[in-house]
């Protein structure tokens, strides 16, 4: 069950952030960076995508409540 989840929660969100569309985007970027400046921008912007998404994961709920949006209205003005 938890294998299962994680590969359709992993494959949902690699289509959501379409990573293979985004890459000449992030390569158009990067040109003209040394090897050091595009290591350090990669990194860079790998560790504040993984905060944003822990943020949301774990704070998601309280974000909800604070705003007083319940999971069904989000989803209604989501188009789910």
């Amino acid at each position: 069950m938890a294998l299962e989840f994680l590969i359709t929660s992993f494959v949902t969100l690699f289509l959501i952030v379409d990573a293979v569309g985004n890459l000449p985007l992030f390569e158009s970027m990067l040109h003209g960076l040394g090897h050091r400046d595009r290591i350090r921008t990669i990194t860079l912007s790998t560790f504040v995508a993984l905060i944003t998404l822990l943020v949301f994961v774990y704070g998601g709920v309280f974000i909800f409540e604070y705003f007083n949006v319940n999971l069904y209205s989000f989803k209604i003005a989501g188009g789910i």
